[in-house]
Formats: structure tokens, C-alpha cells, sequence
């Protein structure tokens, strides 16, 4: 897959629909994209959306960042008092001591001589020392320094429990006491809690950064990943009473945050290790509609009738998953499938071209080894060419719009002090160049201007 950045702009003029419609315009003629079919993912804003309607532009939610952000802090955290000032303890403990790196290091140096000091004491004395005196994993210098969250990305707050997690403790209640901080140390249970809090929300993490990759498709795991985040959110016994309110508290919004939506359906059929996902069952079910059918619609109202279509262009550059992300993913379907199949008993003969290439299709559910569903359909691009056509339109939707506010990121990173005064043209043009250089690297341009 390929992805670029046109532009980013300074938008001094006021958020609204039409003004951010205007500015998109501007971009999409620059580039000849005005004429195009184009799809917009985007939050859930009023000015987003009717930017898109002014456009005519195809108006997706964004999946992954503020759906699991709004679920999380403000579904789970909020409405969990106990959960939410635990966090807001930890937060105001890091931005107590993150600074303080000299006298942390020289005290966890002097700790861990202290801990070495005492084990050979008690060895030489055949004194038994219990594991909360002498704690090797805390006595260990932290190969992690303590991270501050960042109020827009849910998942820095797992990041700044697990720089907290790691750290010695008798070094952070020393430091806090000599900052006269002491009502900041945690107890015992605080840390117990924290660390379920920090084992329960890495399978949210683990997820987010599987759906913000911006090399190979992601609209196909839609399905797949609600079915496991519903799963995330069912109580189990050996669950602490918090957790247990966290998740209930989580599950009563999570139809709002996550609709399951036509195209996620359609997408997760267009992958034939997705088509047995209970989910997509009960959607075709609710809805009394069959997966042909509903396949066959799609055909018809998204894919020219000029199906030639080259699906290489998708595929050049796609990354499949890591062996790891791999069998995480193999997990997942295995734990949410039903094994039948969807390709209904009736004679193909009678079919038109489309049907017969559903047909085709949701018999390989379950049969077929994919590892990079873009290589998958140029194989089938002969056999399937207008189901190629679809999954080529399809999947070259991102879920989530991170990979644009990767870019807010980097520029973040352009402009700081000693580049302030940067113009927003030349950072407009760095950040092209810097997001797209590989991509242009490989292109051969005919006239070095048009660079």
C-alpha cells in the first residue's frame, strides 16, 4: 500500500464545515483529485461532517482513536472513582519526580548496593530474607524512565503506568517524602490494582497499534477486533471488584462507541478468514440479507463497469503482519468463528457474473492460508476481477485517521526552539518530503520540477 501526505496547511480562519471543506478543495484540485470518489475518516464533529457532505465525500468515523479513547477514559476511567484517581495519583507522582533523573539514579544505585549488601549478609548468617525484603526486581536499576501521558492518546496513560510500574518503589517513596509529596505513595492494594489495570488494558493497546498501521489494509479487521473487545469486557471470577466495575461500566456504552457498519461486514467477507466471525453472522442475520446478496450490492454500487482494474498499485509496497501480530490475529479467529460455511447450496448456474463470484468466494472461507490479503486478491484478480475491484476500493480505507495525526507529530518535532520561526510553507514542504520521500524516491519524474 502506498501512503502519502499532500499537505498540511496552517489554518488560521475558524474550524467550521465549510471552511475546512474549502481548504480540502483547494488540496484535492492541486493534486487533479477533485473529480475523484473519495472517502474522509474522520471523528465524530459536526464541522468534520459537514465538510464531508458539503464535498460529497463518503464520511467513515474514525474506528480507533477516539472510539477506544471516549471508551476507556470516559465510559471506564470517569465512572470508576477508584480507577480514575489511581491514574490521576500516578500521573501527578510522574510529574513530581520525572525530572529529578540525578537523584533518582544515585538513589536506586545506592538501593541496589543496599539490597546486594543485605542478601550476602543473610547468607553469611543463614538468616532467611522473605521476597518483600530483598526484591531483585525492584533492586535492579529501571531500564525505563518515567513517562507523562499525553491527554489526547488513551494509550500513553498505559505507557505511563507500566514506566511507573517498573520502577523501585522504595527509591519513589524516598524521593516523594523528600519533595514532603508522602500523600502521593501508593499502599500495597494501590499497586496491586494498578498492576491488573496495566495487564487488562494491554490487550486494548496491543489492538490500537495493530489498527494504526498505515502499510497494509486495516478496514478487513473491523469485525474481528469488536468481536475481541466485546470479549475484553466480559468479567471474569478471578477479576478484582474495580476491574469488574471498570468493564461494566465500559460495556454499557460500547454499541455507541463501535456500530458495527455495513462496510466493516463487507470488508471482513472480502477476507475469507473473517467470513465465519460470529459478528458477521448475526449482522446478516439481524439484517435478512445473505452474504451474495449483500456482496452483490456492493458490486453494483461501488465498482465501475470497467473492471480491469490493476490491484498492483495497492499491493508494491504492502508489509503483511509480524509472525507475532500473526498468530495473535490466527487467536482471535479461531476464538470467534463459527465453522460453517456461508455459500448457500444453490445451483450457480442461474447466477449473474457477481453472484457466481461470491459464490466462488465464500466457499474458500476457512480453506485458504492468507497472510497478506492484498497479495491474495492479485492472485484472484482473473477468476474474481470485479470482487478484486472492490477489495482493492475497499481496502485502501484506513480505520483510523492516526497516520494523519502522525503528522501532527512530526511537525511537532520540526518546529521547536531553535525553528520557530518557520514559515507554514516551508514546513509544509518538509513534511512532503520527509512523509513521501521514500515513495518519491521511487518514482522516476520525466521533469525534475514536477517534483
Amino acid at each position: 500500500m502506498i501512503n502519502l501526505t499532500l499537505a498540511t496547511i496552517h489554518f488560521p480562519e475558524r474550524h467550521t464545515g465549510i471552511n475546512i471543506h474549502a481548504e480540502i478543495e483547494k488540496i484535492l484540485f492541486e493534486f487533479g483529485l477533485d473529480k475523484k470518489k473519495l472517502y474522509m475518516v474522520t471523528d465524530a464533529g459536526s464541522n468534520c461532517r459537514l465538510a464531508c457532505k458539503l464535498g460529497n465525500f463518503e464520511n467513515l468515523l474514525e474506528f480507533v482513536g477516539h472510539g477506544l479513547h471516549n471508551l476507556i477514559t470516559k465510559d471506564g476511567f470517569k465512572k470508576t472513582p477508584t480507577i480514575f484517581n489511581l491514574v490521576t495519583k500516578v500521573k501527578n507522582i510522574v510529574k513530581a519526580l520525572r525530572y529529578r533523573t540525578s537523584l533518582f539514579e544515585k538513589l536506586s544505585k545506592d538501593q541496589e548496593a543496599l539490597a546486594k549488601e543485605m542478601t550476602r549478609l543473610s547468607e553469611e548468617l543463614l538468616v532467611f530474607v522473605e521476597e518483600e525484603e530483598v526484591d531483585e526486581s525492584s533492586s535492579s536499576e529501571s531500564s525505563k524512565t518515567l513517562k507523562l501521558d499525553v491527554k489526547t492518546r488513551w494509550h500513553s496513560q498505559v505507557i505511563m503506568i507500566e514506566s511507573f510500574i517498573c520502577q523501585n518503589r522504595n527509591v519513589i517513596n524516598v524521593m516523594l517524602q523528600s519533595i514532603e509529596k508522602g500523600d502521593l505513595i501508593l499502599s500495597q492494594t494501590d499497586y496491586a490494582l494498578l498492576q491488573e489495570l496495566c495487564q487488562f488494558l494491554q490487550h486494548f493497546k496491543k489492538i490500537t497499534e495493530l489498527l494504526s498501521g498505515d502499510q497494509y489494509p486495516t478496514q478487513n479487521y473491523a469485525v474481528l477486533f469488536m468481536s475481541e473487545l466485546k470479549a475484553l469486557l466480559e468479567t471474569a471470577p478471578q477479576d478484582s471488584l474495580e476491574i469488574k466495575r471498570l468493564k461494566e461500566n465500559m460495556k454499557e456504552n460500547f454499541d455507541h462507541r463501535f456500530p458495527l457498519s455495513e462496510l466493516h461486514v463487507v470488508s471482513a467477507l472480502l477476507d475469507p478468514r473473517f467470513q465465519g466471525l460470529f459478528d458477521v453472522r448475526e449482522y446478516l442475520k439481524q439484517n435478512i440479507v445473505s452474504a451474495i446478496d449483500l456482496l452483490s450490492k456492493w458490486i453494483e454500487n461501488r465498482v465501475e463497469k470497467n473492471v480491469e482494474s490493476n490491484v498492483e498499485n495497492n499491493v508494491g509496497n504492502s508489509i503483511q503482519a509480524s509472525c507475532q501480530s500473526q498468530s495473535y490475529i490466527d487467536e482471535l479467529v479461531q476464538r470467534h468463528t463459527i465453522l460453517s460455511s456461508l455459500r448457500e447450496n444453490l445451483s450457480t448456474a442461474s447466477r449473474s457474473e457477481s453472484e457466481r463470484e461470491c459464490y466462488l468466494l465464500l466457499g474458500m472461507g476457512g480453506k485458504v492460508e492468507v497472510k497478506n490479503i492484498l497479495t491474495f486478491w492479485k492472485d484472484q484478480e482473473s477468476s474474481m476481477p470485479k470482487l478484486s475491484k472492490l477489495a482493492s476500493k475497499l481496502f485502501s480505507i484506513p480505520i483510523t485517521s492516526t497516520p494523519s495525526e502522525r503528522n501532527f507529530s512530526i511537525a511537532g518535532i520540526v518546529i521547536d526552539s531553535k525553528r520557530s520561526r518557520l514559515s507554514p510553507d516551508k514546513l509544509d514542504y518538509i513534511l512532503f518530503i520527509h512523509n513521501n520521500y521514500s515513495f518519491i524516491k521511487e518514482v522516476k519524474f520525466r521533469n525534475y520540477d514536477e517534483v
